[in-house]
């Protein structure tokens, strides 16, 4: 689904770039790389026929990417974090 996709893609961009605060829904101030949970807990919240398991499953896939055996794929595909953080610059 489409919808893990992004949801990796949340998980890589808040490894990816520089650490801080993130307010969610411009009212809670939440580290950055806790984001992915608080929106996690709020979808499920706030659409319950969204699937939980379908959400956790797109975290816990960005997670191994960023942490797992998957990191070997992304470190191939992806350049080192200080080039990102050049190319954002």
């Amino acid at each position: 689904m489409i919808i893990n996709v992004l949801i990796i893609c949340i998980v890589l961009t808040t490894h990816y770039l520089p650490s801080g605060t993130v307010y969610f829904l411009n009212l809670m101030p939440v580290p950055s790389k806790y984001i992915y949970w608080v929106e996690l807990i709020s979808i499920s919240l706030m659409v319950p026929n969204a699937s939980f398991a379908g959400h956790f499953a797109g975290i816990l896939v960005g997670l191994l990417f960023v942490y797992g055996p998957l990191k070997y794929i992304l470190d191939r595909i992806v350049p080192s974090k200080s080039f990102i953080l050049f190319l954002i610059s």
